[in-house]
């Protein structure tokens, strides 16, 4: 993975209030790595983390679509 920026303060991507929740089953893998991104890239928890990814995809797929 390259470019992986850190933790800067909580915040969604547009500064919207957090308001939904989404309740997500993964595998053992897929926690692992999770995690292991979570602490690469300095989140103090899971959800920032899963934030931060779900983001990140978001981005990777509407480059795809340009």
């Amino acid at each position: 993975m390259g470019g992986v920026e850190t933790y800067l303060e909580p915040q969604d991507a547009m500064n919207e209030p957090l308001e939904v929740r989404i309740a997500l089953l993964v595998s053992k893998a897929t926690n692992k790595e999770i995690e292991d991104f979570r602490y690469m890239a300095g989140f103090p928890n899971r959800n920032e983390a899963l934030r931060r990814l779900i983001e990140l995809g978001l981005e990777a797929a509407r480059a795809a679509t340009k």
